[in-house]
């Protein structure tokens, strides 16, 4: 243990494996029996496996809040992929958004860890990067709601993962935060669920309407207050004792314990890739493209896969 000053602070500076604290598929594949529709969160301090079940009326959506290297996007990444080795496609299905505000290299480098993703296949589009994308695939799954709701379907799940909303809102404008709203509120009664990442919220980015519909929250370290006040903890509690990369808070209710997030790398997901491809049934027919198309277009519309095909899709792919 070394120590040192910065910024006229005592700093403790102890070194640290490498090593992942938490693999996502260790862990996994020492809990056989997951329920279906769960998501792996991480592993608890007490030694349990934390899950988010997207079947209780408890939990339809999940927030994650964090500032920079929290872990939010692993997080993220974690949900979606243990979502796919548990579930079969007709069970789950997953579409991301990741909104790109810029073109430099930093966006570019955050933007490819969403890539990998695009080859499950429980996703029902390419993750969504350009607006246009972005307004067509929330068009889409509102119009899903209606389909829904219309023929008393809430099958097969799907789970919708968002990085950054709190750019989507804010870049978006109304475009985006009322497609979203929607969702929050009307989604969990058709099957349809958020997770959402974000920084420390604020009023004016969420409104009280939308923030009230994410009952259960991850909160990772913060370098303000803000997350102490969401989750109205004492100092000592606070998330800015937090370590980052995973070192979670989670909110259930009214209890609240700290995790250390579960994690996958590309070629961990690589190989459960091959894997899934090679137990899939081959189709003597002549094969059906069961992803959506979004357009490129600059100007908002409609995707081109109608969204009465969603429970068609699951047919298929079973």
């Amino acid at each position: 243990i070394r120590t040192g000053t910065a910024n006229g602070n005592l700093q403790l500076m102890i070194p640290r494996s490498d090593e992942v604290a938490v693999p996502l598929l260790d862990l996994m594949s020492r809990h056989e029996d997951l329920p279906i529709h769960a998501a792996v969160l991480g592993l608890a301090e007490d030694g349990s496996m934390v899950l988010h079940s997207f079947d209780s009326r408890d939990t339809p959506h999940l927030l994650i809040v964090g500032g920079k290297d929290a872990g939010k996007t692993v997080m993220l990444r974690s949900v979606a992929a243990s979502l796919a080795i548990n579930n079969r496609q007709s069970e789950i299905q997953l579409a991301v958004i990741r909104p790109v505000i810029a073109d430099n290299g930093r966006q570019r480098s955050q933007a490819a860890s969403w890539l990998a993703l695009d080859y499950l296949p429980h996703m029902i589009c390419d993750v969504a990067f350009r607006h246009s994308e972005i307004i067509d695939l929330l068009t889409f799954l509102n119009q899903e709601i209606s389909y829904r709701e219309k023929h008393s379907f809430d099958g097969p799940r799907l789970v919708v993962l968002i990085d950054q909303a709190d750019v989507l809102v804010t870049r978006g404008g109304r475009q985006c935060s009322e497609p979203l709203l929607r969702l929050a509120q009307k989604g969990e009664d058709v099957g349809i669920h958020l997770v959402l990442s974000t920084q420390p919220i604020n009023s004016a980015t969420f409104s009280t309407q939308l923030m009230k519909e994410f009952p259960t929250r991850l909160t990772g370290r913060s370098a303000t207050g803000q997350a102490n006040r969401d989750f109205q903890m004492q100092r000592e509690d606070s998330a800015e004792q937090l370590l980052g990369e995973g070192d979670f808070l989670h909110r259930q209710g009214e209890h609240i314990q700290r995790l250390q997030g579960a994690y996958i790398d590309d070629y961990e997901l690589h190989l459960k890739l091959t894997e899934m491809y090679r137990r899939r049934a081959i189709l003597l027919a002549k094969p059906v493209e069961t992803r959506l198309r979004l357009k490129q277009s600059s100007q908002a519309s409609a995707v081109v896969l109608p969204s009465s095909n969603i429970d068609q899709m699951a047919a298929v792919v079973g």
